[in-house]
């Protein structure tokens, strides 16, 4: 666990919670929280001296703003960073993992995973820019307002001798309603315990096996950055049945399916409870182990349907129950946020473009590649469903997508002994 004096970014949140320890003081957000992303990109031949003033200014101006408005902001560092001459640390081990580049060869975003990039992207920030700036309120104004300043900051228009530049910027928002535009529930599975999510973020040298010489790493954690657009037209083709055996979950409230009946209906059971905890199934059910279900529910189900269909469902494949510790490396369980976007699009059929802005946290990005990969998870698989079936469209595909290192609190600035 990290020491209980670590400070840790602003940022890293659930909901309405801060995931920070008690009595820290920092500010709450709400769940309709707007989001931005920011890619940065240091000019050729920067020293990492220079690199280090430069962010120590943005860093003081985000402070600032961060007295005036409701905004929370969080730094992260891209593996260019430490290829600059000067920089006194070298790159961490597991931030060597990164996502593969567009290629008209191969457009897969990594090895054995079923989600693919958009067939227009042909550059991905995420893999080749240096500093990546996460920027949440709650108002869209000062999100916005946010990024302006940024961009007024390092412009080297406006100040000849900054280093940095604004290459990119994606932004979304929080729904109220807690839905996604696939209209289901979404981060209900999503460690709410705040015990568990402390494990599963953040570092710790002897659980994660990290080399001596990555210890420095110790309390901070590694976002993971994906754009997903959805194709909510291949969505909207199947029925909602079809979409909630797909997802796993009810539509209607969220609940969990237990089982496919005998006529080929999902079914979910309200306020069932598995005897070994006592407690309401919100999270997950073993499809596996079903006896904790009462005898009438159990004789409409068509048992081998259920297991077969279920775990092959979203929440199958990404939630699997077993007894590793959160901490652990070989843990998958890391901590998600989302937030939906919608933009225009212009000299294109469509008239607009819906998805995601997916955000993790975890202790060691393969935690989320095992995920994405593993046949048994989600490897394979566009999102979810029954392998080989015709009629299950791929609905997702990247935009962009990258992993970063987020250290802790340092004075004057987050990572600052990156530089010196």
């Amino acid at each position: 666990m990290p020491n209980k004096k670590t400070r840790f970014q602003d940022g890293i949140f659930y909901k309405k919670r801060p995931i920070i320890p008690p009595g820290s003081g920092r500010n709450m957000l709400s769940h309709n929280s707007t989001f931005a992303i920011l890619f940065l990109r240091s000019k050729d031949g920067s020293s990492a001296l220079e690199i280090k003033k430069s962010l120590e200014i943005l860093w003081k101006f985000y402070a600032s703003l961060k007295r005036r408005q409701h905004v929370v902001v969080l730094i992260g560092y891209g593996p260019r960073i430490f290829w600059l001459d000067g920089v006194k640390r070298a790159m961490p081990e597991n931030l060597k993992w990164q996502f593969l580049p567009p290629s008209k060869l191969n457009r897969n975003i990594l090895e054995g995973c079923g989600i693919k990039y958009s067939e227009q992207t042909q550059y991905n920030p995420g893999i080749s820019e240096d500093v990546v700036i996460q920027i949440i309120s709650n108002t869209q104004l000062d999100t916005f307002n946010a990024i302006v300043e940024t961009f007024k900051h390092v412009n080297p228009i406006n100040n000849a001798k900054n280093v940095l530049n604004v290459s990119r910027f994606y932004t979304g928002f929080q729904r109220d309603d807690g839905r996604t535009w696939l209209g289901f529930h979404d981060e209900i599975s999503n460690l709410s315990n705040e015990r568990e999510r402390t494990k599963a973020i953040f570092i710790e040298p002897e659980a994660n096996d990290l080399r001596p010489r990555d210890y420095w790493t110790r309390s901070g954690t590694y976002l993971v950055f994906i754009r997903m657009e959805i194709d909510i037209s291949k969505w909207e083709t199947l029925d909602r049945f079809q979409q909630e055996c797909i997802v796993g979950r009810r539509k209607r409230d969220g609940m969990p399916l237990i089982g496919i009946d005998k006529r080929g209906m999902p079914v979910a059971v309200d306020k069932f409870k598995q005897k070994a905890s006592m407690r309401t199934v919100l999270d997950h059910p073993d499809y596996f182990n079903l006896r904790y279900l009462p005898r009438r529910v159990l004789r409409k189900l068509d048992i081998d349907a259920s297991v077969k269909i279920l775990t092959q469902s979203h929440i199958g494949r990404t939630r699997h129950l077993d007894a590793i510790p959160t901490n652990m490396t070989s843990s998958r369980r890391v901590f998600r946020q989302s937030f939906e976007f919608i933009e225009p699009l212009y000299d294109s059929e469509k008239a607009f473009r819906l998805g995601t802005n997916f955000v993790s946290f975890q202790t060691d990005p393969r935690r989320l590649f095992f995920i994405l990969t593993d046949p048994n998870w989600m490897g394979g698989s566009n999102f979810g469903g029954e392998s080989g079936k015709r009629e299950i469209p791929e609905i997702l595909s990247v935009l962009a997508a990258g992993v970063f290192y987020v250290p802790p609190i340092e004075r004057p600035f987050p990572g600052e002994s990156i530089f010196s």
